[in-house]
């Protein structure tokens, strides 16, 4: 989760023109949850950028090998959400 914050917050510096951003990580009926939003320039996500470089990518595959999803919610000039959902079960982290 540290890298996808750390990956969504670089995104938010490079392409979205606000002064700051607002990180939350809560735990929920059973998953971790990320969420990284900004109310800066957004971006269409039904038309990724040609340049798409890698970052997007890397959060995508980093949550699906762990066994959760990511959503990115985003509009022009309406900002951007980033949400990260991993399955963590308190009970299994503590028997090992």
């Amino acid at each position: 989760m540290f890298r996808i914050a750390q990956e969504a917050l670089r995104n938010v510096k490079k392409h979205s023109g606000a002064a700051r951003a607002e990180v939350r990580l809560e735990w929920s009926g059973g998953n971790l949850h990320l969420k990284v939003t900004d109310a800066g320039r957004g971006f269409n996500v039904n038309q990724p950028a040609p340049d798409r470089g890698i970052g997007v990518h890397s959060m995508e595959e980093r949550v699906r090998v762990l066994g959760g999803h990511l959503e990115i919610t985003s509009y022009p000039m309406q900002g951007t959400r980033i949400d990260a959902w991993l399955p963590f079960n308190v009970a299994s982290q503590q028997a090992s």
